[in-house]
């Protein structure tokens, strides 16, 4: 990241740690980016790690082999050392020294408990047989899951509002938003960032990934397209929506592997609503046409299908809707108002059953 150009934010790093001398010979254990762990040991309560990065980013300190696991996470920008007090456990230490770590570490030390309940809900949810994940209590873990992981997007908006001219907080909003950027949910904490970072090479860049994103957003009128369908005739969006009441506009690829994924609970999800009024348009970014029609007859995906051929995201439906990741989707009604966006596993079903229960 351009931004970080200064020599305070140098990357390379290290990390200084205090623990009771209880500790003594604990393994310690970071990791770093896509490098290979870094490992010591607690001696005389004390131990010292360092490293360097491509730019700033996160490191996580584990302690010992336990589980559930005892860590911290430490954003590192370089410069002064990085200093965790801590007892017997990692987890709570206090950060010292480093100031963007301190700045950090308060947004952290309030998602650490939302984290370690949505880790304990999924552990629940991954024990419930697949069959019966539908059922009440998997339904309430989904929901409360998906409540958990907005709470921790509100936090660090939060953090990211109260911070306008740290560096962090342009680091904290781009982690945040992602690849399936929400346009009105990420543009007004973007416009609250400080001009500097909003105008820099980096800032613009993302200020333009926000904007691309503005037709993927629930609220807005649906943007009318037309391509190619395996047999080589032209479908528009508009075709499919006059013959539905609810219109899934899928975007996948056969060469995405999490799109072949979640294919499974398009086809359930397809298999259920259609007979009450779903049609769905699946706009691939294949490139090769025999791969498209394999992947759709293997997946067995018996509803309308368009592609361009043109490779991945040069596609100019993608272009259209700002795509720069796949899967996503968007749920649209009969008036042609884009409804929920990006609705995945249990979320799409649970969307399909409450829009056609109204």
């Amino acid at each position: 990241m351009a931004l970080y150009t200064n020599a305070q934010d140098s990357t390379a790093f290290t990390i200084h740690g205090k623990m009771n001398p209880s500790r003594n010979n604990a393994g310690i254990m970071m990791i770093a980016g896509s490098y290979k762990p870094v490992r010591t040991t607690v001696k005389d309560g004390e131990f010292s790690v360092s490293g360097s990065l491509k730019e700033p980013g996160f490191a996580m300190i584990r302690v010992g082999d336990g589980i559930p696991a005892d860590y911290i996470q430490v954003y590192i920008t370089g410069g002064k050392t990085v200093e965790l007090i801590a007892g017997d456990s990692i987890k709570y230490a206090k950060v010292k020294g480093n100031e963007k770590a301190v700045e950090y570490h308060d947004l952290y030390s309030k998602l650490i408990p939302v984290q370690s309940e949505e880790v304990s809900l999924r552990n629940r949810w991954m024990a419930i047989p697949e069959a019966s994940r539908r059922d009440e209590e998997g339904r309430k873990i989904s929901a409360r899951r998906r409540e958990l992981a907005q709470k921790q997007k509100d936090l660090t908006y939060t953090f990211i509002d109260k911070h306008p001219k740290s560096t962090l907080s342009f680091y904290l909003l781009k982690t945040t938003a992602g690849m399936f950027i929400n346009y009105s949910e990420v543009m007004p904490h973007f416009q609250k960032l400080d001009v500097t970072l909003r105008t820099s090479a980096d800032g613009m860049d993302f200020e333009k990934k926000i904007n691309g994103s503005r037709n993927m957003q629930a609220g807005t009128p649906v943007k009318n397209f037309e391509s190619t369908t395996p047999e080589g005739t032209k479908l528009s969006l508009r075709e499919v929506m006059d013959k539905g009441t609810y219109t899934l506009i899928d975007f996948w690829a056969s060469w995405c592997t999490p799109c072949r994924a979640e294919n499974p609970t398009v086809v359930k999800a397809y298999e259920q609503f259609h007979p009450k009024g779903l049609n769905i348009i699946s706009v691939s970014l294949d490139d090769k046409a025999e791969r498209w029609k394999a992947a759709i007859q293997k997946d067995g995906m018996p509803w309308y299908h368009v592609s361009s051929l043109i490779a991945g995201f040069k596609d100019p439906i993608a272009q259209m809707y700002g795509i720069n990741a796949i899967p996503q989707n968007a749920l649209v009604n009969s008036k042609g108002v884009i409804v929920a966006v990006n609705l995945r596993g249990d979320a799409l079903l649970d969307k399909l059953e409450q829009v056609f229960a109204q």
